[in-house]
């Protein structure tokens, strides 16, 4: 490991990054002064990172997502001036990308400085327990909700996250640890009561895209398939535990289950309506964008702005009004970020700005496959934290067909982590093969990587 005159200084304020928004909650509208302080904290531990590692940002690959998000975050501001949206808005909308970049660059820092992988994910992983917890402790001591109303209020952004961890966890440690044993635990229980259909698409694709890296793993010979077979034991286990569980809470509390059967079997006709509202509310969003862009072609290029102004499709209306209030007012000028990322970053950003959206989830990915083939044969190293920053993007990347986690900082803040998390992996396959450089060479790859040097 190299030596870095900052690295404990660093370590530091990794933590204070992290933990930043481990209290955070949805607020009103304008914000609440505790968040401006959460705020204040990431800002400056974040930028504190950038000033104390500026030497390490040029490091190859990471220096390439840096590069593509914080030219993407630069051009919002010159699309949003071109536009003529409000600077208030704008800067409002911009926090989630921006503690995105901010996490790119704390994680990337914090690996070229001699911090583990482990010692990323670690506070992350604290900051999604605890969110997980206060959540369903807001929703229920300020919210007013109770058994019978709770819904997404009390789920935390790190959600989609914590089920990725979970999945690498069980498949791909060598051992359960404590933290992300108790984040699994936070997690389960925080969906479990908030009866969120949605909730569900992390956990699905946790288990395709963690069994996805188990063939590689295979393939590579990274595990044999005696060992494969060992971690599916315990698996199980965690399954029939869950489903025991529920069994105690469905007769503890019976309504609880009654309305997860209502949310994932309701037909949208049992109110007359010919979709589910929740689906038909996206539509109505998505073709007003689709329509705005139309009357300016030009802007199916870089878009109205971040913060710019939109509305619901009034052709949606009736079937709306089913189930909405009569006195809400679906002409009023939206300009928060929409229901779907790929709607709003194609309405606020144009094809470019869904272009950087796409990437953010995609090259990161591709770069921690590479990053496993690297190490692969290094003794020590951990399957999982080399497999997490897929599995974890990809949880995320599910929820994007119900909602748009770029409306929630926790969520930015956790993309951009994971999208920085490979570097670290890299930065240990390069000290590797420096203190040993007769290391036997990585094993043949399905991908057409160059062979590492």
């Amino acid at each position: 490991m190299p030596p870095t005159p900052h690295r404990r200084l660093i370590q530091i304020l990794l933590w204070v990054f992290c933990l930043s928004f481990a209290f955070d909650f949805r607020g009103d509208v304008g914000g609440h002064p505790a968040q401006y302080l959460f705020l204040l904290g990431a800002l400056m531990s974040g930028f504190s990172l950038i000033a104390f590692g500026g030497r390490t940002l040029l490091a190859k690959p990471g220096i390439y997502i840096l590069l593509l998000w914080w030219g993407y975050l630069g051009s919002t501001l010159a699309v949003a001036a071109i536009n003529g949206v409000e600077f208030g808005r704008y800067a409002r909308c911009i926090i989630a990308p921006l503690l995105c970049g901010l996490g790119i660059a704390a994680a990337h820092v914090s690996a070229c400085s001699g911090l583990t992988a482990r010692q990323i994910v670690t506070p992350l992983a604290v900051c999604g327990t605890i969110n997980c917890l206060w959540r369903v402790a807001h929703g229920f001591l300020f919210k007013g909700v109770t058994i019978d109303t709770v819904r997404a209020e009390v789920l935390s952004p790190a959600t989609a996250w914590i089920a990725g961890l979970l999945g690498v966890t069980l498949l791909f440690s060598g051992r359960l640890r404590l933290v992300p044993v108790a984040a699994a635990v936070a997690m389960l229980g925080s969906v479990f009561l908030s009866v969120t259909r949605g909730a569900v698409l992390p956990m699905a694709m946790s288990a395709l895209a963690c069994f996805g890296c188990l063939y590689l793993a295979l393939r590579w010979r990274l595990m044999d398939l005696q060992g494969a077979l060992r971690k599916l034991m315990p698996i199980g286990a965690v399954a029939g535990l869950v489903v025991v569980l529920m069994g105690v809470a469905g007769a503890v509390q019976p309504t609880m289950f009654e309305r997860w059967v209502e949310r994932l079997f309701h037909h949208a006709d049992s109110r007359n309506i010919g979709e589910d509202v929740s689906w038909l509310s996206r539509e109505a969003e998505a073709k007003a964008m689709m329509d705005l862009l139309d009357r300016s072609p030009i802007r199916w290029i870089y878009g109205h702005g971040i913060g710019g102004s939109y509305y619901w499709d009034p052709s949606y209306y009736p079937d709306l009004y089913l189930v909405y209030p009569h006195d809400f007012d679906f002409t009023e000028d939206f300009w928060f970020p929409g229901h779907s990322p790929w709607t709003y970053s194609l309405f606020s950003g144009g094809v470019l700005g869904m272009l950087c959206y796409a990437a953010i989830f995609l090259v990161p990915s591709i770069m921690a496959l590479r990053s496993v083939w690297r190490n692969a044969g290094a003794p020590g190293f951990d399957l999982d934290l080399g497999f997490l920053p897929l599995v974890g993007l990809f949880c995320i990347l599910s929820e994007t067909a119900t909602s748009n986690p770029f409306d929630e900082r926790l969520a930015g803040l956790i993309v951009g982590m994971m999208a920085g998390l490979p570097q670290a992996l890299f930065c240990r396959a390069h000290w590797a093969r420096a203190a040993s450089p007769a290391a036997q060479p990585a094993p043949a790859s399905p991908f057409t990587f160059a062979h590492p040097a």
